[in-house]
């Protein structure tokens, strides 16, 4: 593995505790825990590559079984759709660095999801995190919306935007 230097804004990855599980505070399983769905998240897709379909078929199925926790009959809001999106990735530990709730096209920009540091440490692009952003797409469609992104790397931002389906 590289030897990183942490920065003050890369996540925690060691503790001091060498074990003794009920000795972690919940703010470092919180830690923990995003991270550990991150690098499941990057994992997964490293693993499948450049296999276009079988990342589509994992995709729509991942997109069509979070549709069943969701209330597809009910007419959801741009608003509350991208509420919800921003909810989740900030559970990811993605932060909200910006949030424009007006109009008929509400827009955010995520950053940190993944997590840069996270994405050197496992050597791994964070691209690999991208099909995420599809499934929130396909997610999405099914909730009467529509959802546009754009990522930029270099910055470690997502950008957002939710508006009806036309």
């Amino acid at each position: 593995m590289p030897n990183l230097e942490p920065d003050s804004t890369a996540p925690e990855v060691g503790y001091e505790i060498e074990h003794g599980h009920a000795a972690y505070t919940d703010a470092e399983l919180l830690d923990q825990s995003q991270l550990n769905a991150q690098s499941l998240v990057l994992a997964t897709f490293e693993a499948i590559g450049n296999d276009q379909e079988l990342l589509d078929r994992m995709v729509d199925r991942i997109a069509a079984t979070f549709a069943n926790a969701w209330d597809t009959d009910r007419e959801w809001q741009p608003l509350e759709v991208l509420d919800s999106l921003l909810t989740n990735f900030r559970s990811f530990g993605g932060s909200v660095n910006s949030h424009e709730p007006d109009g008929d096209t509400p827009s955010a920009v995520v950053s940190d999801l993944p997590s840069p540091y996270l994405c050197e440490l496992l050597e791994v692009s964070q691209v690999r995190f991208l099909p995420m952003l599809s499934i929130c797409e396909r997610l999405v469609r099914t909730l009467g919306c529509e959802f546009e992104w754009s990522h930029d790397a270099d910055a470690s931002q997502i950008n957002l935007r939710v508006r009806k389906l036309a």
